[in-house]
């Protein structure tokens, strides 16, 4: 719903042009557009697809009733399509968090959302953060504190991982004003004042290579083997383990190398440390 597609002097004739051709979708028959050169002879004319070209524009209130037709077609379709798919319903809910339309229905669809375990991370970390929005309108100030805690956590932890355009969307009220979020993290210089470190860089890397799971939702541990590889589960390092035995292995070789040469060239073993390491 925030995508840079132009700026801002092009954003209104652009939004106009939407639409208008949404409206010429909505009154012409599939057999007219093809006519006209709109569509290809396969194509068919759905509206929900030029009202999720309004979506990525920025307005939130717009995008809310072709995000609930979305929703609906999917819901008739799956009995739990939020877990099928989190983007959509996570959507409407951002749609809704950040409008203020519908609290309630926004709280339930992000629980729902939530609920899937591997969720992308920039849906997860979006949901945290919208969250407490609704939450706070709500009443319910102690769990919103509590998600917005996490958030400054993990902000301070990755403050690389998101691109730009998404922090600001749910780090900064639509009015331009600045959520509790980003007060704690130092109000707005900390978009600024992010620097990159060894530990910052290291942490964008680091995800479980069975299920793609980072640090959002499960504690990773390191392989007992080489120290190298995170796991989220032992059920993950089973699976993986056809993969990385081959690696594992020769790490376990590269660090008993390094033991040997310790006591007969020190240069030499922290020189296959380091190589190790990096």
């Amino acid at each position: 719903m925030n995508v840079e597609d132009v700026t801002e002097d092009l954003l209104e004739p652009c939004v106009w042009a939407l639409h208008t051709i949404l409206r010429m979708i909505e009154e012409s028959s599939n057999d007219d557009l093809r006519a006209a050169g709109f569509l290809l002879p396969t194509d068919c004319a759905e509206t929900a697809k030029a009202n999720q070209k309004c979506i990525r524009l920025g307005r939130p209130k717009e995008a809310i009733a072709p995000l609930e037709t979305e929703c609906l077609n999917n819901s008739q379709i799956v009995p739990e399509p939020w877990l099928v798919n989190p983007a959509l319903f996570g959507h409407l809910a951002e749609a809704l968090a950040r409008t203020g339309i519908d609290d309630k229905r926004a709280k339930i669809l992000y629980k729902q959302v939530l609920q899937n375990p591997k969720l992308e991370i920039v849906l997860y970390v979006s949901a945290r953060s919208l969250l407490p929005r609704v939450l706070r309108r709500l009443g319910d100030v102690n769990l919103a504190k509590s998600h917005e805690s996490w958030v400054v956590k993990w902000l301070r932890k990755n403050p690389h991982l998101l691109l730009d355009i998404v922090l600001r969307t749910v780090l900064i009220f639509d009015d331009g004003s600045i959520t509790p979020i980003l007060k704690k993290l130092g109000g707005m210089s900390w978009f600024g004042n992010r620097k990159h470190t060894d530990k910052t860089d290291s942490n964008l890397t680091k995800c479980c290579p069975s299920c793609g799971a980072r640090e959002t939702e499960k504690k990773l541990s390191f392989c007992a083997g080489c120290g190298h590889a995170r796991y989220c589960s032992r059920e993950c390092q089973v699976q993986n383990w056809p993969v990385h035995k081959g690696t594992c292995k020769d790490i376990q070789l590269t660090l008993k190398t390094v033991q040997v040469l310790a006591a007969t060239d020190p240069t030499a073993s922290q020189r296959l440390a380091d190589w190790n390491q990096w």
